[in-house]
């Protein structure tokens, strides 16, 4: 495929947005950004032939490729995506680890129309030759922690939680909270389970915080009454906060606490999450309006929502200055401050697209007429474009500081984020959305999923010229 551009198809802006949505929920999670730079902590004292890493320029090596059927002896089952076990029928995505990469196997099912998970075997992989290390059993779960995960991995169902060790698949401990759990992250070492108790108005949404082996015995926090189908949505221990959304009148509310003491900072009509470094974005469907607010809940951007959760925000790569995207403006990542606009960030809009990442001083967007476009993130400028018929289904990458490889509707490849120009491409098999390709990071290799199969890159070799 090369340097060779292939012809925007002839589907309809709303097909697109369709598929689109289809596919942020299948890579909703997998979602975790990896940041690496290639030859950053390269030693070439203790290389005698001076080789060095060529980057993402050059078409990598395959490592390894794994057909997802060597992983398992039980008929059926298939590579489930993590987090979201109920998602994904073979187009699965793995985690990295500190140590391996861990997949997920079970067996679909379907329960009321909806694609369902029964049992659920953890797998640890060798990232150098796709071996299995470890197996797993961990039955009905139906999510786990999403990556990178350092030493352990949490899985869990509405009344169960099984923390696993990466390295070895020992379990380092099992959980029957009294509520039902909703989820579960490991951060800085830390065990966060939250969930529920309860229905309707007077439901309490309770915050339980531990170690890996021992993960209710730190602290517990309550919010009591916190109204219909309450739920923590946000936990950033970072920024010492919670957030808790749930049904109000006629809309959802969120309110924001603080985790240290359980303390409520302040509410909002809608729907709230964290974004830029103090900031958040409030979306309210009441007013149709989406506001960027200070740390105190003050309103510092105030905008049309042309579409609920139209918001797409990049996933930051090698950036020195990762702006906040809000619709179709670029903000301040810190005060909020309005930079630049393009209709082009904005899905919601007929000649609106997506924002696959940041790399650089670039922003890339995948325009839903057939276009990466590339956007100077200070000044807003176009720098590129570069027709592309999967542009809008562009997602989830891993990048050397200017090369962006991405995963599409057609299979991997490499964007020079400089020029705009595709420089390689590893198709993939099979029509529509069987094609789809997830790319994601494994200590500086490119990791590789697709359709039940699974397979590991690394950057290529030269000699160094210096």
């Amino acid at each position: 495929m090369g340097d060779r551009f292939t012809p925007v198809p002839s589907l309809s802006v709303n097909s697109k947005r369709g598929l689109v949505i289809v596919l942020v929920a299948m890579t909703a999670i997998a979602s975790a950004a990896i940041t690496w730079k290639v030859g950053h902590d390269y030693d070439r004292r203790r290389e005698a032939d001076r080789m060095r890493s060529l980057g993402f320029g050059v078409r990598p090596t395959p490592l390894w490729t794994l057909d997802v059927k060597r992983l398992t002896d039980q008929p059926g089952e298939v590579l489930r995506t993590i987090p979201s076990l109920d998602n994904g029928n073979g187009y699965g995505t793995l985690v990295d680890s500190s140590t391996h990469l861990i997949a997920a196997l079970g067996q679909p099912r379907t329960y009321g129309g909806a694609d369902i998970t029964s049992d659920v075997t953890l797998v640890g992989l060798d990232r150098t030759q796709g071996s299995t290390v470890w197996k797993r059993p961990l039955g009905p779960v139906r999510q786990c922690s999403e990556g990178p995960v350092t030493d352990a991995i949490a899985c869990w169902s509405d009344r169960r939680v099984i923390i696993v060790d990466t390295a070895t698949g020992r379990v380092r401990s099992e959980t029957t909270p009294g509520f039902d759990v909703s989820g579960v992250s490991i951060i800085d070492g830390t065990t966060f389970i939250n969930g529920s108790r309860g229905q309707g108005p007077s439901t309490t949404v309770v915050i339980q915080a531990g170690t890996a082996d021992k993960p209710m015995s730190s602290f517990t926090r309550l919010v009591p009454n916190a109204g219909t189908s309450a739920s923590v949505t946000e936990l950033v221990p970072s920024r010492n906060l919670f957030i808790v959304g749930g049904l109000g009148d006629p809309y959802s509310m969120s309110t924001v606490y603080a985790l240290d003491t359980g303390t409520r900072r302040f509410a909002v009509n809608g729907s709230l999450r964290p974004i830029g470094v103090d900031l958040f974005r409030a979306e309210s469907l009441d007013r149709y309006t989406e506001q960027l607010m200070d740390d105190n809940g003050t309103t510092l951007q105030n905008q049309r929502l042309s579409l609920a959760g139209g918001s797409f925000q990049p996933q930051v790569l090698a950036t020195p200055f990762a702006p906040v995207v809000m619709g179709d403006g670029v903000f301040d990542p810190t005060s909020g401050a309005l930079l630049w606009r393009d209709p082009v960030l904005d899905w919601g809009r007929p000649v609106g697209g997506v924002t696959p990442a940041i790399v650089g001083d670039v922003l890339v967007a995948g325009s839903l007429d057939g276009n990466l476009i590339g956007i100077d993130t200070r000044t807003g400028r176009r720098v590129w474009t570069t027709p592309w018929r999967n542009s809008f289904t562009a997602r989830i990458g891993i990048t050397d500081g200017r090369y962006l490889v991405f995963g599409d509707l057609s299979g991997m490849h490499s964007l020079d984020t400089v020029t705009g120009r595709i420089v390689w491409s590893v198709e993939s098999p099979g029509t529509d959305v069987d094609r789809y390709t997830y790319v994601s990071g494994a200590r500086g290799d490119i990791v590789r999923s697709a359709k039940d199969s699974i397979s590991v890159w690394r950057a290529r070799t030269g000699p160094d010229p210096a």
